[in-house]
């Protein structure tokens, strides 16, 4: 099924991984006028939001996970959905299950709820904006049914794994948690499978008679340096390049640096969907924990021996396509599983 808003303004879908810089972009559309700007679109709570947990998303929560000043809570955009409890047309099935989508595969479901939230939009006379943590197996599924102007943001492996480090280290074992679970709910999926056999996730039978939360935290603090590392590791290999692949523009912090990178964004994306963005505050972040390099090249190459990469249902651009949105150790990495 083909969706079309009832005015010329694409949709704009963004893509990344949780602690990518994503959220800092995202906030940069919201900022735009005429924009509807909807937050994590598959994020597992929006199945219970109510107006009070929206209302706990404001400046405090932003401040406590070093994302940008927001203008509203993060959520306040999905209030108008909601009905009694949780977002209309929302399951909570979508964030985790299902992760990888063939292009022709069907899910009413999901393909429903993308298409009410871009239909709310329109009928507000705005352009959507869906800021996603949760698409980078679907990036494809998504643009063949909503023809988005699709963004991935991308964040160099070992950075991200050092921001989910360092929240661990403050008692946050949420972002870690978080791909456990899509390693629990898609262990069977060829991409997947030689990570779970490695790591060894809770069965379909362990997640009916334990509890999230503590198996989590258990198997979290059971991880060393170099466990930790290969679950975040692979799922950048097994969500990134494709997820690049399907994309028409790749941000990546590890060039931020670079003199006028922010520029030559604002006036891409300016003249190829109309919308001026401010990323003038764009900038690579350091990194708070630091992951030893000998065990970073040792989890990597042992990582890259694991991937199937006969599993990939979309191969890679060619390396020549990226050549100037990526940084040169992206280019390899990506070019090792193509």
């Amino acid at each position: 099924m083909d969706h079309q808003t009832s005015n010329a303004a694409r949709p704009v879908f963004l893509h990344g991984a949780w602690r990518s810089g994503s959220t800092y972009y995202w906030s940069r559309f919201r900022a735009a006028p005429d924009t509807m700007c909807f937050y994590e679109p598959l994020h597992h709570g929006l199945a219970r939001l109510t107006p009070a947990r929206i209302a706990r998303g404001g400046a405090d929560a932003a401040a406590a996970l070093r994302h940008p000043a927001l203008s509203a809570p993060y959520f306040a955009e999905y209030a108008p959905l909601i009905r009694g409890r949780g977002v209309r047309g929302y399951r909570a099935s979508l964030a985790y299950e299902r992760y990888h989508l063939a292009e022709d595969e069907p899910h009413p479901v999901l393909e429903r709820y993308i298409g009410g939230l871009l239909e709310h939009a329109d009928g507000a006379g705005r352009r959507a904006v869906l800021g996603f943590n949760r698409s980078c197996g679907r990036v494809a599924w998504l643009k063949r049914r909503f023809a988005p102007f699709d963004i991935h943001i991308d964040r160099e492996p070992a950075a991200i794994w050092a921001s989910y480090a360092a929240e661990r280290a403050q008692g946050n074992n949420a972002f870690f948690s978080l791909w456990l679970r899509v390693l629990e709910a898609n262990q069977t999926h060829p991409l997947w499978a030689p990570l779970a056999d490695r790591l060894k996730p809770r069965g379909r039978l362990r997640r009916r008679l334990t509890k999230m939360g503590p198996a989590h935290r258990d198997r979290i603090a059971a991880m060393d340096e170099a466990e930790s590392y290969l679950l975040v590791f692979y799922a950048w290999l097994a969500t990134a390049p494709t997820s690049m692949a399907a994309c028409d523009l790749v941000i990546d912090d590890g060039l931020a640096h670079l003199p006028h990178y922010a520029r030559r964004l604002e006036e891409r994306i300016e003249a190829q969907i109309g919308v001026r963005l401010d990323l003038s505050q764009a900038e690579a972040r350091p990194a708070r924990i630091a992951i030893d390099d000998q065990i970073r090249r040792r989890v990597e190459g042992e990582a890259l021996a694991l991937f199937p990469r006969h599993a990939l249902r979309r191969q890679p651009a060619p390396r020549q396509v990226w050549s100037n949105q990526l940084c040169p150790r992206k280019l390899e990495l990506i070019a090792a599983v193509s």
